[in-house]
């Protein structure tokens, strides 16, 4: 990904409203691929439900000028939630802006209740659901990050047979986790560079799921979605590859010379290349007076932050 500019920056994007309502959850508390974080916010809603039925409304006192401020919560609810739907929810090159305010309408919706007045029956019994639910949780957040863990199984490790300064082409079909349920994988490219002793670009406020950025004039070429029938991959020293999502390399598989494996993981190395840069694509400079490298020595793994490609 290359570097945004202000003209660019503020496209909005709506959803329809349809589609927010209907995937709320998904925005809020939806972590896992398994459905044990879907059954404890359906036991948690069924609890506020039940204690909203015996909500007692707000005594106002006799002669009082503000009954609005004695519905504070109410109006923040409807305000974040008339918010969700009115703003946009993503503007170019920047993560999700209205969508964030779902969490906080549900925060404020679960603050209208109490148990004030609740016979002592439905009182304690919905305390011990709540403990027992909030208990659910955090082992089901310590089980589902524990299976991811074990899903990376010690993914650094694949690059421990390639050598720093090179290219590295990541073809990543399937970049979901089989586990988590959301981009667990957005990142992935950045451990190369970080185990070549290389830095990255996390300007997380600009582009925050694309940490790997490209100055004008340094941009690799672009590889399509079938990547064997065109001769821009041979740009690269090195492809790493997805096991469950690869592609079909059988007519490529001479050139490639496997030098890394870890579990779901591969890393190939292009056994005649890298090929010269295709024609019509400016080559990469020298860095720039002040920055790292400038002095003729290029720091160990910075040529890998200035050649690696973002996720296909």
């Amino acid at each position: 990904m290359t570097f945004g500019s202000l003209d660019r920056f503020f496209d909005a994007t709506y959803y329809q409203s349809s589609y927010v309502v209907n995937h709320f959850f998904h925005f809020i508390a939806d972590y896992f691929r398994s459905d044990v974080d879907d059954v404890l916010f359906l036991v948690l809603m069924l609890v506020f439900f039940v204690l909203l039925m015996g909500r007692k409304a707000p005594r106002i006192p006799a002669g009082s000028r503000r009954k609005l401020a004695l519905f504070d919560l109410e109006v923040l609810t409807l305000v974040l939630a008339v918010s969700v739907l009115a703003l946009p929810e993503h503007i170019k090159a920047q993560s999700i802006v209205s969508l964030r305010h779902i969490v906080f309408a549900l925060l404020f919706f679960f603050g209208w209740v109490g148990f004030e007045g609740m016979p002592r029956r439905v009182k304690w019994s919905a305390v011990a659901i709540l403990v027992g639910v909030q208990l659910a949780t955090l082992g089901n957040l310590w089980y589902g990050f524990h299976e991811e863990d074990r899903e990376l199984d010690d993914f650094p490790s694949v690059f421990r047979h390639v050598d720093g300064g090179k290219r590295l082409l990541k073809v990543l079909y399937n970049q979901e986790s089989r586990t988590t349920d959301y981009g667990a994988f957005w990142h992935l490219h950045s451990f190369y560079m970080i185990e070549r002793g290389g830095i990255t670009d996390t300007q997380f406020a600009e582009y925050p799921h694309n940490p790997v950025q490209f100055r004008p004039g340094m941009v690799p070429p672009k590889v399509p979605v079938n990547f064997t029938r065109s001769p821009a991959w041979r740009y690269y020293d090195y492809v790493l590859m997805r096991k469950s999502s690869m592609p079909n390399i059988r007519s490529v598989i001479d050139v490639l010379d496997p030098v890394g494996d870890v579990a779901d993981w591969i890393v190939y190395r292009v056994s005649l290349g890298p090929l010269p840069r295709p024609g019509g694509l400016d080559a990469i400079p020298s860095p720039r007076r002040g920055e790292p490298g400038s002095n003729g020595a290029m720091p160990r793994g910075a040529a890998d932050q200035r050649d690696t490609v973002p996720s296909r």
